[in-house]
């Protein structure tokens, strides 16, 4: 993934475009109240472009209409909020849409690809803007692992994610 291109300086408006990659391991869980489920995970996320901090995920999915996943198992769409929490007491919260698969042919382990935007900012890392990618799994014993890759603008606010013929560059 590029960085920002020319022009407007490749992001919002007033914004410094930074890359965002990051890793974090914690746990993890899938749960199932009849057929609408979620899968959450939670631990310490060590990040270039927000520092390091802590991962709190929520996804949800709907178990109807699964898709086969070619191994046995199933896929289904899914949705939802992570939240990053820096050491410095900044946060955002990114807005993640994907693809949550079994691994195989049973419920664990699994694995969410998806997309996310910034849906909100605070502290430090107030007034941020981006978006990137996310693979999210938990394997069998319960175990996550979080990676993330963008670019995001941290702070001053304003403008919106073109920037005079920069945009976000190789998204």
């Amino acid at each position: 993934m590029g960085g920002g291109g020319g022009g407007g300086g490749g992001g919002p408006q007033g914004q410094h475009m930074k890359g965002i990659t990051g890793s974090g391991v914690g746990t993890g869980s899938v749960t199932c109240t009849g057929s609408n489920c979620s899968q959450t995970a939670n631990g310490n996320f060590l990040g270039v472009g927000i520092g390091n901090g802590w991962f709190s995920v929520a996804l949800n999915f709907s178990s109807v209409n699964p898709i086969d996943n070619g191994s046995g198992g199933s896929c289904y769409g899914a949705s939802g909020t992570i939240l990053l929490t820096a050491a410095n007491g900044g946060s955002v919260t990114l807005g993640d849409v994907g693809l949550l698969c079994e691994v195989g042919a049973s419920s664990r382990p699994t694995t969410f690809n998806g997309s996310y935007i910034i849906q909100n900012s605070t502290g430090k890392l107030s007034n941020s803007a981006g978006a990137g990618s996310t693979v999210l799994a938990i394997d069998a014993s319960g175990n996550a692992y979080l990676n993330l890759n963008g670019a995001m603008g941290i702070g001053m606010g304003g403008g919106g994610m073109g920037g005079g013929g920069g945009g976000m560059g190789g998204m």
